[in-house]
């Protein structure tokens, strides 16, 4: 196995612990979409290895891995990038805003990653601003670039330091009228505490709910498998 192919083994985890499971958002312009991938891009993929139609509501662990490599990690050139936090915030790029977005940004960038995040901060106002009906994913978008923030600071290296305890705890913040994952310890400082919090609207229904539960809650194991492989 390659280094590279390590390290998108690594960033998917994290990846698919923001995308959540299966939705079908009347405002989203990609359509059902289940891992992050939407039906879209699950026909295509289906067709091109001579499989019939299937809905993306059913896609198998195997073809999400296959399409986030061939579809994301390797035509956003993320395969190609040296620093694992730059890899991260590319391919992470790459799937929300597509891969000629992500490399367009990383020119821009300069192969500065907190540039690269404050350009696609930027990305994100201007599509509201032209497109008010998104504003409802604004704030989604926004704590997504606060947590990949987050990453790049507990982990300057690209990765969770060894040899570090580390404590998760994932639980209802009523503060917050949401759900609260923290990874405490692992990174530079033992006492280093990462907070990731999704708010959940008074409004919001149970769907909305238990999809924020499941994004939580797979993130949470995906760090768990993380830190027993590196025990």
């Amino acid at each position: 196995m390659t280094k590279s192919y390590q390290n998108f083994e690594i960033c998917l985890k994290i990846i698919l612990g923001n995308e959540g499971g299966y939705s079908n958002n009347k405002y989203d312009k990609g359509g059902a979409t289940n891992y992050g991938i939407t039906q879209g891009v699950y026909d295509v993929y289906r067709k091109e290895n001579g499989l019939p139609p299937k809905d993306v509501k059913y896609i198998t662990q195997q073809e999400v891995k296959d399409i986030y490599y061939s579809g994301y990690w390797k035509t956003s050139g993320a395969d190609k990038i040296a620093d694992p936090k730059m890899a991260l915030v590319v391919f992470d790029t790459a799937v929300n805003m597509g891969p000629s977005v992500a490399k367009k940004i990383y020119e821009q960038s300069g192969g500065d990653v907190n540039k690269y995040l404050d350009i696609r901060k930027q990305r994100y106002l201007d599509i509201v601003k032209n497109d008010p009906s998104q504003k409802i994913f604004l704030q989604g978008w926004l704590n997504r670039l606060d947590e990949l923030r987050q990453y790049i600071k507990q982990h300057p290296q690209g990765n969770i330091a060894k040899n570090q305890p580390m404590t998760y705890v994932f639980a209802p913040n009523i503060t917050t009228s949401g759900c609260e994952l923290r990874l405490e310890g692992g990174g530079d400082e033992p006492s280093t505490v990462t907070p990731l919090i999704a708010s959940i609207q008074e409004s919001a229904d149970a769907h909305e709910v238990a999809a924020v539960v499941e994004k939580h809650a797979q993130m949470f194991f995906a760090m768990v498998e993380e830190a027993q492989q590196r025990a």
